[in-house]
């Protein structure tokens, strides 16, 4: 039955081997979503195109962003800063937006490729575009030409192998406005905008950039695309990206209205100052409580120094039997009193004691009876052997 046992074991083990070994070694299908993160070695992943930024900049002038802009903003260079953006659809909000336009408008400049804009980022630069929406069709292997103005390079159309969104700026406004790309028909999908003392750079083909691409494709225009911006620090975006949580604290919508931001901050002010002058606890002396008094112990000792100066070792060895017979009684349910022989005989069974230690304790109480008294050491041995008892059954 053993054996059998173990045979099942060893099977059922090298089944689970076999299973773990075929899922490691099994390739991996290809991930076709857009995610566009700096780390994705996916088809349309961007760990190239955040590589081929250092053959481009400086790598020294090169920094992530993990943060939104807002909160980003203050750790920017003030002026000659660049910010790429590479994302699906670019939604920043009212403070994201508003953050991004001041800093562009002091002499920055905003690169931000997406298929989509928001309503809101639209509205505040006089933006319509007109987009189709993303499918497996973008995995199609029909070739699709893009064109580029005014590249220093005599190519100005880039074939793609696979199929890229259809998506182009319908309205844009064209005192402030520079068309850099266009597709076959010549629509716009990459203008650049005059914005204060600042540029921004709005392109509609962030598939360019992905992996596949940039390995297998065209990695030429991209390369194009990206020296339009200035040769400065460029900080590469991780934020705006596909399927990132969205921050919906009350916190951002409070600090993007001025009323409700100082009305926050005047709040906070008077918490610290409440915490500094009234929050002080009032403290009273704590009494000291004496812990109780072990009483027990003193008791004990009582007893016992009554029971040494009374001389009564027969009734202290009296007593000390007694317990003996009560403990004999609760622990094996034998009683000492009744069929004696039968009880020594059932006691050595139950507990393991010798037959000979157990008639001596008895024969102790016997001859102890016949005795008007007894001497400390009758009683001393009397206890030891009761004591051996205790420590040896079990």
């Amino acid at each position: 039955m053993k054996s059998t046992n173990t045979r099942y074991i060893l099977v059922i083990a090298a089944l689970f081997i076999a299973l773990v070994a075929l899922q490691h070694f099994t390739p991996k299908a290809l991930n076709w979503e857009m995610k566009l993160g700096a780390n994705d070695k996916n088809p349309y992943g961007c760990i190239i195109a955040r590589q081929m930024l250092a053959e481009i900049f400086p790598s020294d002038s090169i920094s992530d962003n993990q943060f939104t802009f807002y909160e980003r903003d203050k750790h920017l260079k003030h002026t000659g800063n660049s910010f790429l953006v590479i994302t699906d659809r670019f939604t920043p909000d009212e403070l994201d937006i508003n953050a991004f336009l001041t800093w562009v408008e002091n002499g920055n400049s905003l690169f931000v490729s997406a298929v989509g804009f928001s309503e809101k980022f639209q509205k505040r630069l006089n933006l319509k575009l007109s987009r189709n929406l993303l499918d497996i069709n973008l995995r199609a292997t029909r070739n699709d030409t893009l064109v580029l103005k005014n590249t220093i390079s005599d190519e100005t159309n880039y074939i793609f192998s696979r199929a890229l969104p259809g998506s182009y700026f319908t309205d844009f406004p064209d005192s402030v406005s520079t068309v850099l790309g266009t597709d076959t028909q010549g629509r716009a999908n990459f203008i650049k905008l005059a914005f204060g003392k600042g540029t921004l750079y709005l392109h509609m083909q962030p598939l360019v950039f992905t992996n596949y691409h940039l390995l297998y494709s065209n990695p030429v225009y991209a390369s194009q695309v990206l020296s339009h911006l200035p040769y400065s620090s460029i900080t590469w975006d991780n934020y705006y990206k596909p399927g990132r949580l969205v921050n919906t604290s009350p916190v951002r919508y409070i600090l993007s209205q001025p009323s409700l931001r100082m009305a926050y901050y005047l709040v906070l002010i008077f918490l610290v100052l409440y915490l500094v002058f009234g929050g002080k606890r009032k403290q009273r002396v704590i009494p000291v409580i004496k812990p109780f008094e072990n009483t027990s112990v003193n008791f004990i000792k009582t007893i016992a120094r009554l029971y040494y100066r009374g001389k009564n070792h027969k009734d202290l060895a009296n007593k000390r039997f007694n317990y003996f017979k009560d403990f004999i009684r609760e622990r094996y349910h034998i009683h000492l009193n009744v069929n004696e022989q039968d009880s020594i005989t059932a006691l050595e069974q139950k507990s393991g004691i010798s037959k000979i230690t157990i008639e001596n304790i008895l024969l102790k109480r016997d001859i102890f009876s016949g005795k008007t008294t007894i001497s400390v050491k009758e009683l001393s041995n009397f206890n030891d052997e009761i004591e051996q008892f205790y420590k040896y059954c079990k």
